[in-house]
């Protein structure tokens, strides 16, 4: 396909776009799909020399193969690591020279390669981009690079209570489903990935029927989708429809356990319960219950371990939001011998939430800081293109992206007390605790009867129950 035919193919898209919105947000965007199936948004927000270029493949972790986790987020990983025309280093070398940024990366519902550049090179940049995104080499020496840099990373976060702590998040969280494994890898599963494996991973799933591009900055849509068309209008789908997401629905029991590091002198105590999906309507009040609870530090959880050193720092919670799922996880950094403490101080606050009503200076503070967040998320291009990029992978209307800041005002303290009670019942939570189990050991037996604790030999993040066959 020559150079011209894409330039007319692209004036072609520009009459079947759709029109420009802007809301409340001063956000405009616009949308076309290309012939290939390729869903392209181009966003504009304020004033910026950097464009950021964010395509996501709508297939992330939840796609590994059995027995082989790890896989997207290595195939994603490696996309920068060599093509068929050119090796890491020139790849490293051409990009610097646009003084870009290109990296992919993996995660559990999509993959996604972000570009980074200034307005004037895009051109360049977005070729270069696409060439690593449809021809990666996946050669055999520089899957054995990374899979040492991955053990090493591994290892590093499995000798911290804090890094195995998130590392058996997943494994109990989605249990039982597609998504219930460490979608970085693990000892087992990462000898076992082959870079004929991660080529076929790639020619399954890296397709233009599914994926969506989004450009985000100070650029005029015409110019976007012409440049777009370039860089992939020539890129093909094989045969058949493309992969679907199977629907995240987490059945199993709670998990309560201890994950034994001796000689550690901090702790990690996780409470994590089942939350709501990014399409439910209950989203808005899942933002402000965390934010009230935890949220970055502001919330009870920081306030009730102010000034009680054995309780550690950083308390916060977490929101996440998938496609059919989500979480809320509360979090403590203890001193070993705390353990029981910090335990009881979180299933403290969380079941305050639903015991009263939150006063209103307290909601109408913690709704100030997520809007104010938000409002900062998009005045940069990368944070315009993450914003506009989950709506997109999570099927909703670009226009939420003027909804939220009207959606969370709108939270009443009913509504967050309704919520705590229907999704924040601590008997029915999750509990990771990762610590040196002879300090809190019989303390925490007393007070939680249910908890089982694991050697950290006993722990096989790829067994059903965390637990290393014998």
């Amino acid at each position: 396909m020559t150079r011209l035919f894409l330039h007319v193919l692209a004036l072609c898209l520009l009459f079947i776009a759709g029109p420009a919105s802007a809301g409340a947000s001063g956000v405009a965007y616009r949308e076309t799909t290309l012939p290939n199936g390729l869903r392209v948004i181009v966003a504009r927000g304020p004033p910026d020399p950097q464009v950021t270029a964010r395509l996501m493949v709508k297939s992330g972790a939840w796609a590994d193969p059995p027995g082989l986790a790890g896989t997207a987020v290595m195939a994603a990983g490696m996309l920068t690591d060599g093509t068929s025309r050119r090796d890491a280093q020139a790849i490293a070398r051409d990009v610097a020279a646009l003084d870009a940024k290109l990296a992919g990366s993996g995660g559990l519902e999509a993959s996604v390669v972000t570009l980074q550049v200034r307005q004037g090179d895009l051109e360049p940049a977005l070729l270069i981009m696409a060439e690593v995104i449809r021809h990666p080499a996946y050669r055999p020496e520089a899957l054995d690079a990374r899979r040492k840099w991955t053990f090493e990373g591994l290892a590093a976060a499995y000798g911290e209570p804090g890094g195995l702590g998130y590392q058996v998040g997943a494994p109990v969280i989605f249990s039982g489903t597609p998504l219930g494994h460490a979608a970085e890898g693990t000892a087992a599963s990462l000898p076992r990935l082959q870079a004929a494996g991660l080529a076929e991973f790639h020619a399954k799933h890296y397709r233009p029927d599914n994926a969506v591009l989004v450009l985000a900055g100070d650029i005029a849509p015409e110019q976007a989708f012409a440049l777009a068309a370039q860089a992939f209008g020539t890129w093909t789908s094989p045969p058949g429809p493309p992969p679907k997401a199977p629907a995240i629905t987490p059945r199993a029991p709670p998990w309560r356990g201890v994950v034994d590091l001796p000689g550690v002198s901090t702790a990690s105590v996780r409470v994590i319960a089942r939350a709501v999906s990014r399409d439910d309507p209950r989203y808005y009040m899942a933002l402000v219950a965390n934010a009230v609870l935890g949220g970055e530090g502001s919330g009870r959880l920081s306030r009730a371990a102010a000034g009680r050193a054995e309780l550690g720092e950083g308390a916060s919670s977490v929101f996440s939001a998938r496609r059919t799922t989500g979480y809320l996880s509360a979090n403590l950094a203890p001193q070993s011998v705390a353990v029981p403490e910090a335990l009881e101080l979180i299933r403290v606050e969380m079941s305050g939430l639903s015991a009263n009503p939150v006063a209103q200076d307290e909601l109408a503070a913690r709704k100030g800081e997520l809007i104010a967040g938000y409002s900062r998320q998009l005045l940069t291009t990368r944070g315009l293109a993450a914003v506009i990029g989950d709506l997109a992978l999570f099927d909703l209307p670009l226009g939420e992206i003027d909804a939220l800041p009207a959606g969370i005002e709108a939270v009443t303290a009913k509504q967050v007390q309704a919520f705590a009670k229907q999704v924040l019942d601590p008997a029915r939570a999750n509990i990771i605790i990762v610590g040196d189990a002879q300090a809190f050991a019989p303390a925490l037996t007393l007070q939680t009867p249910a908890m089982q604790v694991l050697g950290r030999g006993d722990l096989d993040l790829d067994a059903p129950d965390l637990r290393a066959a014998r």
